[in-house]
């Protein structure tokens, strides 16, 4: 049965030049050159093959997407949430097998249902997302799944809130970004780092200075359940 779609139109925000909650410094200036609006309409990215029948109960869900824009893509998205949770949080994508993917982290027990919804920005700071998407949450799921041994998962806040996200579980979690730009660290223990390490979001969320000393700089292969 293919999950519940709440209908939601692409959107675009040159007017107000924001993606999630941080301002991209400078976009303003972009937008005061006048492009002209073929050439806008064109940037705006087109996300496709978004769409998953279940989310994965088991280490790790992964959700991908085919991203198409006549200018260069910035950055790409997923925002997330578990139904009972009322805060979206998002993770970034990365390019992989001429599409985009992200590892989210796993649902607790009481969360049947995970809704999400991908965005895209170019790089002339238009805007392009998907509906919200409402999947199920089975162990049984054979949507593709990270079966590393650590997925490193950033999750990034859109408000002041809970560092891990409601409904799901700290496994996995390497550091957590608030969304006033601060980043800590996870232990391995699922908890917090206090004061282990901070930074400020740069390039509207692309990056957080100094995530983890610690980290390797090679991000781990998601891999899918046939291999």
């Amino acid at each position: 049965m293919s999950p519940a779609i709440r209908q939601r139109a692409p959107i675009s925000i040159k007017s107000s030049c924001r993606v999630g909650s941080v301002l991209l410094v400078g976009c303003g200036l972009l937008w005061a050159m006048g492009l002209p609006a073929a050439a806008q309409e064109a940037a705006v990215p087109t996300i496709t093959k978004a769409e998953v029948r279940c989310i994965a109960g088991v280490p790790y869900p992964i959700i991908s997407a085919s991203i198409r824009s006549a200018d260069s893509v910035q950055a790409a998205k997923v925002y997330f949430r578990a139904a009972q949770g009322e805060d979206f949080y998002f993770v970034e994508m990365a390019v992989q097998d001429r599409g985009y993917r992200a590892v989210l982290p796993v649902p607790s027990d009481e969360t049947n249902r995970v809704i999400y919804y991908v965005e895209a920005v170019s790089a002339s700071f238009e805007a392009g997302r998907t509906e919200e998407y409402e999947a199920p949450v089975r162990d049984d799921c054979d949507e593709d799944r990270f079966l590393g041994d650590d997925p490193r998962i950033v999750i990034y806040a859109v408000a002041e809130s809970a560092p891990i996200p409601a409904g799901f579980l700290s496994t996995g979690v390497s550091s957590t970004v608030s969304a006033a730009g601060v980043a800590t660290a996870v232990t391995s223990g699922g908890g917090l780092g206090a004061g282990a390490i901070t930074g400020i979001i740069v390039g509207g969320g692309l990056a957080a200075a100094a995530i983890a000393n610690e980290l390797d700089d090679e991000t781990p292969q998601p891999v899918s359940p046939g291999g």
